[in-house]
Formats: structure tokens, C-alpha cells, sequence
């Protein structure tokens, strides 16, 4: 089972569920920014693929349906990610779709480098509550500017990455506010589950058509390990309704 505890707080909005505040007040809630820093970088580097093609998967090793290719493809070297079937890596792009890689597909392991995070990834505190991941397209007009760059970015990436295959999303190191903010960290699947902690969250505007988009910090299970992280729980477009990317399973 993936299991993903999210600190959040959460108000009441229409969606998929309503959701009241949590029971601590909002001086009870840690700051988000003990949970985000600036300094994330992917630590990128080439690593031989052993066979010309190879399936990317989630952080618990279900393939996500891409796939990468060719000689060599470019790895983050952030962590080793212990998953049901085996140690995973993640690749970052380059043209080719990013996810998890199972060390088995490649010819050697990427080196890890901690220092890369930038102090991000640390663990929360957890409450009762608990959520189905529910990954919804975000437009991709919402757009944010990258602190360290000053270009316009799309929030789309955060909602369905994989489009038109939409039942996976991104958990994120650190958020698109901080300079290396929105490095992935993992990928999780819909109906995967959130235990919410009590840690505020971050509601990023858009800087083209109006709108937000609401993040949370927390943490996947994946084969008894936890990895922590941001993950969208909520956007609006345009003046529209709030579209849920969590759904309630239990109070």
C-alpha cells in the first residue's frame, strides 16, 4: 500500500468534499517555511540504460505507462528510493518523460548527492485525517514566475503531468516559491492515500489568468520507508468553482 501523509491546512470548499479547518488553530500550525527552502538543485548526470528501452514507474514501483530510451538518459542524484520491487532512481526530462527507474534498468547507480536538497524533505507531524489523491488537470495559462529566473512558468505540471494519462501527480522537494522549488521528488497515483499534519500551506497566484493554486507538505509511504514533500491539494480558475486534488476518506 502507498501511503502519503500531507500537512495542510485546509478550508472549507466545494469540489469532491468539504473540509473544515483542522483542530489546531492557525498560531498552533508550523510555518511552511520550516518546510521550504531555497537551494534545491536536481544534481544532474548521464547513466546507461542496460536495455534500449525502460518502463518509468511511482515511488512504489506501479509503471506510470511512459517509458524512456536510448543509451543513456539523465538522472537526479537526490536519493535511492526503496520501493516493493526494488531501489529506484528518478530521471528528470531531457526530452524524454521524467519518473522513477528501477536501479535493474540501469547499467549503474547515480551518485547521491544529500546536499543537493537544501535541507528540504524533513519529516512533519501527522493527525488523524486521511485523503484519496485525486490528480486533476490544472490549466495551462496559471502560470508563477521562477524566483531564481524571472521567466513565466505553467502550473500544469503539477496537476496531470503525464497527459493525457491523468491518474498520476507530483510530490515536489520544495515549491515553485523558493529558487529550485518544484524538483520532483516523487510520483504518486490516484486513490494513493494523505494523512494531513498540522503544518500551514502555501497558495501560489497566478501571474497571467487569474486563478491559484493551494500546495501541502507530507510525507509517501512506500515499502515501510517515508519520503516527504509538496503535493497540489486544491486550484481555481479564473473566478471558477475550487477543483479538489485530495478527496476525504476519514475525519
Amino acid at each position: 500500500m502507498r501511503i502519503l501523509f500531507v500537512a495542510v491546512l485546509l478550508t472549507a470548499c466545494s469540489g469532491d468534499f468539504e473540509d473544515d479547518t483542522l483542530s489546531a488553530s492557525e498560531d498552533e500550525l508550523t510555518a511552511s517555511s520550516q518546510f521550504n527552502h531555497d537551494g534545491v538543485s536536481h544534481h544532474a548526470q548521464k547513466v546507461g540504460l542496460k536495455h534500449q528501452n525502460a518502463p518509468l514507474r511511482d515511488i512504489d514501483g506501479k509503471p506510470i505507462g511512459k517509458t524512456v530510451s536510448g543509451s543513456t538518459i539523465r538522472m537526479e542524484g537526490l536519493e535511492a528510493v526503496s520501493s516493493s520491487i526494488g531501489t529506484l532512481y528518478y530521471t528528470w526530462g531531457d526530452g524524454q518523460p521524467s519518473g522513477h527507474i528501477l536501479a535493474s534498468d540501469l547499467s549503474s547507480a547515480p551518485g547521491i548527492d544529500v546536499g543537493s536538497r537544501a535541507g528540504n524533505g524533513e519529516k512533519c507531524n501527522t493527525t488523524t485525517k486521511s485523503y484519496w489523491v485525486r490528480p486533476q488537470h490544472i490549466e495551462g495559462d496559471l502560470r508563477y514566475i521562477g524566483p531564481h529566473t524571472g521567466d513565466s512558468y505553467s502550473f500544469k505540471w503539477y496537476g496531470t503531468p503525464g497527459d493525457p494519462i491523468d491518474d498520476y501527480t507530483y510530490v515536489s522537494w520544495s515549491w515553485i516559491v523558493k529558487v529550485g522549488g518544484g524538483i520532483v521528488r516523487a510520483i504518486v497515483h490516484k486513490d494513493d492515500v494523505f494523512y494531513p499534519c498540522t503544518v500551514k500551506s502555501i497558495t501560489s497566484h497566478s501571474v497571467a489568468t487569474p486563478g491559484w493554486v493551494k500546495v501541502v507538505y507530507g510525507m509517501v509511504q512506500s515499502n515501510g520507508h517515508h519520503y516527504y514533500g509538496w503535493l497540489v491539494h486544491s486550484h481555481q480558475y479564473n473566478g471558477g468553482a475550487t477543483v479538489m486534488h485530495v478527496a476525504l476518506r476519514s475525519l
